[in-house]
């Protein structure tokens, strides 16, 4: 289950609930597309889009089926839009998008698998692969102090886990 960073919240458009994205990445979304809003993809709420309109005056927008007014779309600037891989029709890539998910974790100090990838989260700080284990889930960040090597021909992302993260 691989979700995509859309981007930011970022203010409103007209008085009817729309709302103004800072967009990560340019895709197309299809209609009646499900995303989760919120300040990350654990805490955050479930909405369908009414309509979603690329523009090139660097924000995009986004109109919510249940967001009808502008006090209800205030209510949600700052959040981060995340959309699931099965809504998205068109992808710009680059060379630092990777598709994450199923990937095997391993500890690479002991050799001893970890977990799962389940999926690749944008944040604004870095980025996060979310790990589920038969104890739960939790996320890594996604940079060169805990992700050692990804081994795309394998499917394993080998990690350095820090003391405490799997009790």
């Amino acid at each position: 289950m691989e979700f995509l960073f859309l981007g930011t919240i970022v203010g409103t458009k007209g008085l009817n609930g729309t709302l103004k994205v800072e967009p990560e990445t340019n895709v197309s979304i299809k209609e009646n597309a499900i995303v989760k809003i919120g300040f990350s993809l654990r805490y955050s709420e479930e909405y369908t889009i009414e309509k979603y309109k690329t523009t090139h005056s660097g924000y995009n927008h986004l109109k919510l089926v249940g967001i009808n007014s502008i006090d209800e779309a205030k209510a949600l600037i700052e959040k981060g839009v995340f959309v699931h891989e099965k809504f998205v029709e068109d992808i710009e890539k680059d060379d630092s998008y990777q598709i994450l998910s199923d990937y095997e974790v391993i500890d690479a100090s002991s050799n001893s698998r970890v977990g799962t990838c389940i999926g690749k989260v944008e944040n604004p700080g870095n980025d996060l692969i979310l790990v589920k284990t038969p104890k739960g889930e939790f996320f890594i960040p996604l940079v060169d102090m805990f992700v050692k090597f990804i081994d795309n021909k394998g499917k394993k992302i080998f990690v350095n886990l820090i003391s405490g993260l799997l009790e």
